[in-house]
């Protein structure tokens, strides 16, 4: 085959060409040139990875079959904590702790093996299924007395007939695995069979995993034969026959076979089978003869598919509480509570629930640490819970004596008064010996040090926070293994004792998270955080939440999970849950307290109803709404019946009154107590349509069609609900498609007045109610936020649908990834269907361990939250999304970073780009031995900044301070050059105006903040590196990274013309002075004046274009009153991440807040912590 003369390459070559060669290729194709806009470069930035929309040009919308991308996310670090400081988990005291106890428990008895049934049982039962009746020896006295009596000749003695097996028995031992927690009973029958038949007329056979032909054990000079019985033989199966295999039926089918190929040879088949006879599937009874096994298998009625599964849960959470689990231990277990003990075929169904490199022995199995706690509940307060304690612990007390103690060692905590204060003590002491002996030998080839390493995986968290003992033999004997959850490197004791503190830099490059400890980066390296450790060990800890992470509180506001709920989550948007009935099933968003204006501004040109006055409204509680209208699948699963007009079970039920409604309401509380659905006052259908904006609908600059189906859109028809963008709430179609029913009645005016929760109630039934919205068949003037109409409650149209608002449970403020109500409710003891959610595994790689080499590599984590903990300091990581206020979206080589644009009529946007600042600790101050260091500098002291923050990559520009206030106050003027000649207050009504315009709740920087993000890691007087003031030759570096009066002595510079530091930030030292938020104090052991002291001075930091190389230093501090306005002052804007008027009244007053409780989820309370660090995760309030 002949190359083209002409390649890709080539067509780029054309693509970059000049203008007159693109367009005659592109003539010669057929095809249109497109002007396109070169991808300029921006100086030092190497490469970037980024997430944007257009903000500065319309863009048409996606033609209505093509879905938009999927939103890219971004790690982010928000969170650190210094461990060196806070204390380290120690012995607790449950150890004290009086017990219901007073001594050892006397042992419970557990006989080594409990057959399901005795084999006079079995064969009783196995002697009724014979095929065969022959005399037998006994004498059949009522045939000889009849006889007799007749005076018949007695040839022989008449005996009574006996069944028999017919010619031969062959009996069948199914060896599956599933099968191996009756091996022992299959084994005990075989044996006593083999004693009772004769070899000549018997045999015994086996069927192993996953064979289809059963081969020849016994006589032994037939081993190894396939089975080939005759005529009249009669089969006996101690299997049960596939039924139980949860994995495939594959050995199902096998019996099936085997049994149809028999009884085609005229042979008898028997099932002895280990659970209940209702199990097997009438296909297969027609083949087989089944025959009880468990003697209690009969009891009680058939147990549902629901009631067996709970059964199962329950014998998987009793046994979760032991190390070693043995087939003869989940017998015995199972027969402590009633649903177990007439359902022997649990035990197969538990055992193929165990690990799968453990399931195949036939001597014991265990759970993970990982299954135990997704199974293991509140055990402590379950009687039953403990009476299977005390059977495990009895079943082990002939075992290792390793075996009890790591038992102990994994009871929950409020579980401890299960034991004695003696037992207590003698776990303790089992593990502390050990390490003992291990410091004073150094031996760990011993019986206990070997045991150790066997079970360290299978120990529980709670174990290794009972007892820290663990952490020091998990570090020694076991140093390559993944270590368990809970394992701390900050508890590895005496063996980290001299280590030297390393500094480690985690980046991610490509797939990898990068942990360097020296040496260049690599080229595509994007900086992450900075952690400290001397015990050169990293567990990384994968969470599915920031609550699982111990950063928050649960989704629910009280805690547990309303029985309607199915589903519940929290992403982009915020929070949301979902219902079911039937096959239906509705979204519901959370839509939060707030204040808007209701009405319109002006009047419109045809108004029907009042829109005007606007009136000021608060809605002082929130609710759920329907993400969509209701669906006609939704109405049909509920009401049995579809009225609509234009059907289609994605579209919106229609031609349904407000009376229906009502109806609708009813019968969904029939079948969702608690769910309490109701339709959204004209009020907060409002609140909710705008999600916060003042125009008439949310479409922004985008078209009216993006978001509403109207009479110019339609086609004269209702469409699919969801397939138009939502609004910032993560509502669709709120506005067209079909008008919505509201509570209130019509006539309710708007005033100027403030007022809270407005509903408008007259009392007379037949008085109209409310819609709004608009719908398929009314113009753009009737679908706007503020249109109002109304109709009589039974009136019905094929425009009139609605959507339900409920009040039955409410969120925290912070929410929780997507979750199965089922995983909630099997936290409650109840059973589990399936996994919860849609939560990622966690990563493979728990563990990094910092050797000689420069860097080490691991795995990207894939849980959503991530925790990075060494023995000094814990970093916590977590994936985050484009939030709402930011145009663009990436990272690169200095990190995270963000865009948001400002318009400016005529002169198209301004952009301003962040920097996300990890956090972290740093040394602030300069040391005695700084040259040009001030007093006012010290004392030089350890400061963290422990949560992350979004920082200005740049001092404000006058481009950007004229596109908000509408002047330019600077005496050096120029787009790009910082503004100056702005006081502290105007820098305050600058970052409040501009929060408005952004939706960013934006603030000046705290002098904390402000020296961490400009040393990014640097211990020198500037980020290029120590210099002396009073010597220009070493001043080199300094003049590639700031303006001062050497090299900028006449005026301010263009913004970011010179190096950035490590984060990517410039001109953070020279150009401009930058004002903080602080008062100003003349010394950090110097108290500060209160926040509220409206003429304290305020902190200036970095120095100016005027200033000599003494002051351009990062540690240089100054001070000055609130109100100069000179042409050395400028600033740049700090944020947490949270939109704008959902702050915290700290962040209002220029004080960053601690941690606080949870609040009642009014927007405009104090935040608390988890509430801002999901507000990074997400983007949203």
């Amino acid at each position: 085959m002949k190359r083209p003369v002409a390649s890709r390459a080539d067509l780029v070559r054309v693509l970059t060409g000049a203008p007159d060669v693109c367009g005659f290729v592109a003539e010669q194709l057929g095809l249109e040139c497109q002007p396109t806009t070169p991808n300029l470069p921006e100086p030092e930035r190497e490469f970037e990875f980024l997430h944007e929309i257009a903000t500065s040009e319309k863009t048409q919308p996606l033609p209505r079959d093509i879905q938009p991308r999927p939103s890219v996310s971004f790690w982010q670090a928000i969170q650190f904590v210094d461990r060196s400081k806070a204390p380290l988990a120690q012995a607790p005291e449950i150890f004290e702790k009086e017990s219901d106890v007073e001594s050892p428990t006397l042992p419970v008895v557990v006989e080594p093996f409990t057959p399901l049934a005795s084999f006079t049982e079995i064969f009783t039962r196995l002697r009724h299924q014979a095929a065969l009746e022959r005399p037998g020896h006994q004498i059949d006295l009522e045939r000889l007395v009849s006889d007799l009596s007749q005076a018949r000749d007695l040839v022989e003695v008449p005996r009574l007939n006996r069944r028999i097996w017919g010619d031969n028995l062959h009996v069948v031992i199914d060896l599956s695995r599933r099968l191996i927690p009756y091996r022992e009973d299959q084994r005990e029958v075989a044996r006593q069979l083999k004693r009772l038949l004769p070899s000549s007329g018997a045999s015994i056979s086996i069927l192993r995993h996953n064979h289809q032909v059963p081969l020849i054990q016994w006589p032994d000079e037939q081993e190894g034969l396939p089975l080939d019985p005759v005529p009249g033989d009669t089969i006996l199966a101690l299997s049960d026959l596939g039924i139980l295999d949860q994995i495939s039926n594959a050995a199902e089918k096998t019996w099936e076979c085997l049994g149809q190929s028999w009884l085609d040879q005229r042979c008898s088949t028997i099932a002895l089978l280990p659970c209940r006879l209702d199990r097997l599937p009438k296909r297969m009874a027609d083949l087989w003869s089944p025959v009880q096994w468990d003697r209690f298998s009969s009891d009680g009625s058939e147990p549902t598919e629901e009631e067996s599964l709970g059964a199962r849960e329950r014998l998987l959470s009793l046994l979760s509480q032991a190390i070693r689990i043995e087939p003869q231990l989940v017998r015995v277990v199972r027969r402590l509570f009633a649903e177990g003990k007439r359902d022997p075929g649990l035990e197969s169904l538990v055992w193929q629930v165990f690990s799968a490199e453990n399931a195949d022995h036939c001597s014991a199995a265990t759970f993970s640490h990982t299954q135990a706690d997704q199974i293991q509940h509140d055990l402590a307060s379950d009687d039953l819970a403990r009476q299977a304690w005390r059977v495990i612990h009895a079943f082990h007390q002939a075992e290792y004596e390793g075996v009890r103690f790591a038992e102990s060692a994994n009871l929950q905590p409020e579980a401890w008064q299960w034991l004695s204060r003696a037992e207590r003590h003698q776990t303790r002491e089992w593990f502390e010996s050990l390490w003992k002996e291990l410091q004073a030998t150094g031996k760990t080839e011993d019986e206990r040090a070997e045991f150790f390493i066997r079970v360290s995986s299978r120990l529980s968290e709670d174990a290794f926070k009972k007892l820290p003992t663990l952490h020091k033999l998990q570090h020694r004997l076991c140093p390559n293994d993944e270590p368990p959850r809970g394992y701390d490197p900050g508890l590895a004791g005496a063996e980290v004792e001299g280590q030297i503190t390393q500094t480690i830099q985690v980046s991610q490059v490509a797939g990898e998270l990068e942990y360097r400890r020296r040496g260049d980066f690599p080229q595509r390296s994007s900086p992450l955080a900075t952690i400290r450790l001397k015990n050169p060990e990293i567990v990384i800890d994968s969470f599915d939440d920031l609550q699982d992470a111990g950063l928050e509180d649960g989704f629910w506001l009280d805690g547990s999970a309303p029985q309607w709920a199915d589903r519940w989550g929290r992403d982009e948007v915020g929070p949301w849950v979902e219902f079911v009935v039937g096959d239906a099933r509705q979204r519901m968003r959370w839509i939060p307290p707030g204040e808007f204006l209701m009405g319109s501004l002006k009047k419109p040109e045809s108004e029907g109803y009042p829109e005007t006055p606007q009136q000021p409204v608060t809605i002082s509680h929130g609710f759920w709404l329907f993400d969509t209208s209701c669906t006609q699948a939704l109405w049909e699963a509920v009401m049995g019946e579809n009225p609509s007009h234009f059907k289609g079970s994605e579209r919106p039920v229609e031609n349904v009154s407000w009376d229906d409604c009502q109806e609708f309401h009813k019968r969904v509380e029939d079948r969702c107590p608690g769910l309490a659905l109701t339709l959204p006052t004209e009020a907060e259908w409002e609140y909710a349509c705008r999600a916060g904006t003042k125009a008439d609908t949310y479409a922004g600059d985008g078209s009216l069609d993006e978001v509403a189906w109207n009479s110019e859109s339609a086609g004269r028809e209702t469409h699919p609900v969801g397939k138009l963008r939502p609004n910032a709430f993560g509502l669709h179609d709120m506005l067209g498609n079909v008008w919505e029913w509201c509570r209130d009645q019509v006539g309710r005016k708007y005033v100027l007045q403030r007022t809270s929760d407005p509903f408008h109630e007259t009392g007379q039934p037949s008085a109209y109610r409310v819609v709004r919205g608009g719908s398929w068949c009314h113009s753009a003037l009737y679908v706007r936020a503020a249109s109002r109409s109304g109709y009589h409650p039974a009136v019905r149209g094929n425009y009139l649908g609605f959507r339900c608002s409920s009040s039955g449970s409410e969120p925290s403020l912070a929410g929780r990834r997507p979750r199965s109500v089922v995983a909630e409710r099997s936290d409650r003891g109840r059973s589990r269907r399936g996994a919860g959610g849609d939560s990622e595994p966690e990563s493979e790689d728990r563990l990094v361990r910092i050797k000689d080499r420069d860097a080490e590599y691991a795995p990207v984590p894939q849980g959503p939250v991530v925790r990075l903990r060494t023995d000094l300091e814990e970093v916590f990581l977590c994936r985050t999304l484009r939030p709402h206020w930011a145009t663009r979206m990436g990272r690169d080589a200095y990190g995270l970073w963000s865009e948001f644009a400002v318009p400016r009529q005529g002169l198209g946007d301004v952009i301003q780009r962040l920097r996300w600042i990890p956090p972290g600790r740093f040394l602030m101050g300069s040391p005695d031995s700084e040259k040009g260091r001030f007093k006012s500098e010290g004392p030089q002291h350890e400061a963290i900044v422990a949560e992350g923050f979004w920082l200005f990559d740049t001092p404000c520009t006058q481009a950007l301070w004229d596109a908000v206030m509408g002047e330019n106050p600077s005496k050096f003027r120029g787009e790009r050059r910082p503004v100056e000649q702005v006081d502290w207050n105007q820098a305050i009504a600058f970052t409040s105006k501009l929060s408005e315009v952004v939706g960013l709740s934006l603030q000046l920087p705290s002098e904390v903040d402000w020296e961490y993000a400009c040393r990014a890691g640097s211990a020198a007087a500037t980020y290029a590196g120590d210099f002396d003031p009073d010597d220009h030759a070493t001043q080199e570096e300094l003049q590639k990274i700031a303006w001062y009066n050497v090299n900028a002595p006449d005026g301010t510079h263009d913004v970011g013309t010179l190096r950035c530091n490590a984060w990517g930030l410039y001109d953070m030292l020279g150009n401009v002075l930058e004002w903080c938020r602080d008062t100003w104090s003349s010394g950090y052991d110097h108290a500060r004046p209160a926040y509220d002291a409206s003429s304290a001075g305020r902190v200036v930091r970095g120095g100016c274009w005027r200033d000599s190389a003494q002051f351009v230093r990062a540690a240089y501090r100054d001070g000055d009153h609130p109100w100069p306005r000179i042409d050395i002052l400028g600033f740049r804007c700090s944020s947490s991440g949270g939109e704008h008027g959902l702050g915290t009244n700290a962040e209002r007053s220029g004080r960053r807040p601690k941690a606080e409780p949870a609040g009642d989820g009014v927007a405009v309370s104090p935040e608390p912590l988890f509430k801002r660090l999901l507000n990074r995760l997400t983007g949203n309030n």
